[in-house]
């Protein structure tokens, strides 16, 4: 049997790979709450959620060049 090669960027499935990431009990809540009030699975959430905490850092250090 041929066997592929798999690109560290992606797994057998052909996704990035995953992760663990532990929160305290309040935040996983609060998470799960945002996930049911938008649809949203967790991992979208969080997703969601950086990519918008890291927009706003790069727009605020983009104004705050000279």
């Amino acid at each position: 049997m041929e066997q592929t090669e798999i690109s560290p960027k992606t797994n057998t499935q052909g996704r990035s790979p995953r992760r663990n990431l532990a929160v305290d009990d309040e935040t996983f809540q609060v998470l799960e709450s945002i996930c049911e009030e938008r649809g949203w699975t967790k991992i979208e959430a969080l997703k969601r959620l950086i990519n918008k905490e890291n927009k706003l850092i790069i727009d605020e250090s983009s104004r705050s060049r000279p």
